[in-house]
């Protein structure tokens, strides 16, 4: 596992800290020879795994999971405290939602599942879903570089 923990002051919030996690396995390095020499390439596992929890002020808290293999995803947000209670799901194949559903305390506890024809608020989330997803990636493969450096 590998993770990247931050805390900031945010406006309206007060003190915001977000920990981002990503599990992985591990694989053997690439070792190549030559000329008497030997050399080492470090080679990384996609994670099966990305975490993001944080608070909304100091009574709300969130954990994001993306659960990944290959091209699929199970995408959950669980958010609970002061503020209500919500969980909801995205699954994705090839890039392309399968299903949606969500409970909320907002609305009684009532569950929504749509498995096709999704509404445009569905689809633009599910959108961002991906488009976060991305940036998580090039982020698990930044700290490799990072943890790297000085050494």
């Amino acid at each position: 596992m590998n993770s990247v923990k931050t805390s900031r002051n945010e406006r309206a919030i007060g003190l915001q800290e977000t920990k981002i996690s990503f599990y992985y396995f591990q694989k053997d390095d690439s070792v190549y020879e030559s000329e008497n020499n030997t050399y080492f390439l470090p080679v990384y596992s996609d994670p099966l795994l990305i975490t993001a929890e944080y608070n909304i002020a100091a009574s709300q808290t969130v954990v994001v999971y993306y659960y990944l293999n290959g091209k699929n995803c199970l995408y959950r947000f669980i958010s609970s405290g002061a503020y209500g209670n919500t969980n909801r799901s995205y699954w994705f194949k090839d890039q392309e939602i399968l299903q949606f559903k969500e409970r909320t305390s907002v609305i009684g506890n009532k569950e929504t599942i749509q498995t096709e024809k999704f509404s445009k608020e569905i689809y633009s989330d599910g959108i961002l879903v991906l488009d976060n997803l991305k940036q998580y990636l090039e982020l698990y493969y930044k700290i490799f570089k990072v943890s790297e450096l000085d050494k």
